[in-house]
């Protein structure tokens, strides 16, 4: 019998989270990745929550949920449930994204969930050498990305013991071989 599992994976600013997805995908082709990061409202959204940073920059919270189109995004992961449906071969379909286990009206439940950590100067190193549009204003990971990673990971950790987290400053390969254990149930 063919079977479907959802498999999330989400985490700090480039906890390597992308780089996780493609290897699952390489290693089971009849797999999909959904990003939580192609939902992303337009930059001139009224939904967006607004920040005003202490260079006194008004930017947007990318942070927060409301940064999201979850409408969207959940039309997407139904049609492509419906679509993977179809096929004969057991397939994951993955999403990816820093906030996606904060999201309460998820219909659709989790097989796995896989959080990768960092610590802050490790997050903020990482973050420097990526480009982002818009650009990330001065200050924007100290008063925003920071803050709102650790108020999501604590709002998340309330919800249940069935996150597996691990660390992401660990080997990218280790990081890829305990997930593997963890979505194919293999525990050895």
């Amino acid at each position: 019998m063919k079977k479907i599992k959802l498999i999330g994976i989400s985490g700090v600013s480039n906890g390597g989270k992308t780089s996780l997805s493609k290897k699952i995908v390489d290693r089971f082709p009849n797999s999909i990745v959904i990003r939580q990061d192609d939902f992303f409202r337009e930059e001139d959204d009224p939904n967006h929550i607004w920040i005003v940073l202490s260079s006194g920059v008004k930017h947007q919270n990318w942070e927060h949920l409301n940064s999201v189109n979850w409408d969207k995004l959940k039309s997407q992961v139904d049609l492509t449930l419906k679509e993977l449906a179809k096929r004969d071969e057991e397939s994951f379909l993955i999403i990816e994204g820093h906030i996606i286990f904060n999201y309460k009206d998820f219909p659709f439940p989790y097989d796995s969930k896989i959080f990768i950590t960092l610590p802050e100067d490790e997050a903020y190193r990482r973050r420097q050498v990526r480009t982002y549009v818009p650009a990330d204003p001065d200050g924007f990971f100290a008063e925003c990305i920071w803050p709102m990673y650790l108020k999501n990971k604590e709002e998340m950790s309330r919800e249940g013991p069935d996150i597996v987290f691990l660390d992401g400053t660990k080997d990218p390969e280790e990081i890829y071989q305990s997930v593997l254990k963890v979505i194919t149930g293999n525990k050895s």
